[in-house]
């Protein structure tokens, strides 16, 4: 089984994103417990965020192991294209909150730099699988790819403002210019992402 999953990337594909869909699931369990025992919006939000996140990849990994297969890999596509665009608005909430209320506080030197070597390695693998599944015309493929991207957008983003909350005091004019215009890019790469896979789906099906 482990031989056949290396060597068949449509397999791998699925057992990577399994993995990610089993921490995705952590992360939403932790931020409820957290957000209704805080009573924080932030951290409800995140729950939703994560919630979402997982929903899109659980429907398509499923499609793989289903056996009588009743939808297609294009309606699925067409399907979590509307969930990545429900996914846009939902980072976009996170931004504002994030904001207007500077959320996110500053971390020590040692968590900074593990935060952000984790981002950057969700970064770089969601890069590699745009460069080696460029090519690849299988919609789930596509579609798990593209879901993997807007995780990594989303953790650049919280990335962006960690280290604006840990290296300046949060207040100054380019703290709040640079979380507007990163907020508002990985909105558009996000919602763009979701309304092309949306037509994509709906032409093709």
């Amino acid at each position: 089984m482990i031989k056949r999953i290396i060597n068949d990337l449509r397999l791998r594909t699925v057992a990577t994103s399994s993995i990610s869909l089993i921490i995705n699931l952590g992360y939403a369990i932790f931020n409820c417990i957290l957000g209704i025992k805080s009573g924080s919006y932030f951290l409800i939000t995140l729950f939703i965020y994560y919630a979402t996140l997982s929903t899109m990849r659980f429907y398509t990994i499923t499609y793989e192991f289903h056996n009588n297969k009743k939808r297609s890999e294009w309606s699925t596509m067409n399907f979590c294209g509307w969930l990545v665009c429900l996914l846009a608005v939902i980072i976009s909430i996170i931004a504002l909150i994030t904001i207007k209320t500077k959320r996110i506080s500053a971390q020590n030197m040692i968590v900074m730099i593990a935060i952000a070597a984790y981002t950057f390695f969700k970064a770089t693998v969601a890069i590699i699988n745009i460069i080696k599944l460029g090519k690849n015309k299988q919609p789930l493929i596509i579609t798990l790819r593209n879901i993997s991207l807007c995780d990594a957008a989303m953790s650049m983003l919280m990335l962006e403002h960690s280290m604006l909350s840990t290296f300046s005091n949060g207040a100054d004019e380019f703290t709040h210019i640079m979380d507007i215009m990163t907020g508002a890019g990985v909105f558009l790469i996000v919602f763009t992402l979701g309304i092309t896979m949306i037509i994509y789906g709906r032409r093709k099906r």
